[in-house]
């Protein structure tokens, strides 16, 4: 019975992968992207989600950059993905931001991220996996999308005057 009121809550927050993209998004060098990974009581580990998001991300045209093993700050934003799993993964919920670092916290850009939950049967680290990638390809996605140059030409100016001689 647990089941349903789960499916409902990650249906709903699915919607919010349909976020249009947003100004946040936009880095001065958009073909690299820091890319923070965290996941607690997962089958799946840490390496395993990152190694999943830069491939996403190298697939994209950007270059994924760890932010943890650098001295320099890096520019805004910064992808983050949590992953937290209960009971090692029957039931897991994913969080998929852009993200800035102020001090020693973490703050995220916009209250819709691309998050959601997820159910795994015996506890499945392929299917959650999966649903990871789901979220974090929209994120980039949105991410292209922002950073796209827009290809508009200016108008021609015609040099002769338009008076009459």
């Amino acid at each position: 019975m647990l089941r349903l009121p789960l499916l409902v809550l990650a249906a709903l927050a699915t919607w919010s992968v349909v976020a249009d993209p947003q100004p946040y998004m936009k880095r001065a060098n958009p073909n690299e992207l820091p890319l923070l990974v965290e996941t607690y009581g997962c089958p799946v580990d840490t390496a395993a989600v990152r190694a999943m998001a830069e491939d996403v991300m190298t697939r994209a045209g950007i270059k994924p950059i760890d932010p943890t093993k650098l001295e320099l700050p890096q520019a805004v934003p910064w992808l983050f993905v949590n992953v937290n799993c209960l009971d090692r993964g029957a039931a897991f919920r994913t969080d998929v931001d852009f993200i800035a670092r102020q001090g020693a916290e973490l703050v995220r850009f916009a209250l819709n991220g691309y998050g959601g939950l997820g159910m795994a049967e015996d506890k499945d680290g392929a299917y959650i996996l999966d649903g990871i990638k789901e979220r974090v390809e929209a994120a980039v996605a949105d991410f292209v999308k922002a950073n796209l140059e827009p290809t508009v030409t200016p108008p021609e100016t015609s040099r002769r005057s338009n008076r009459t001689r």
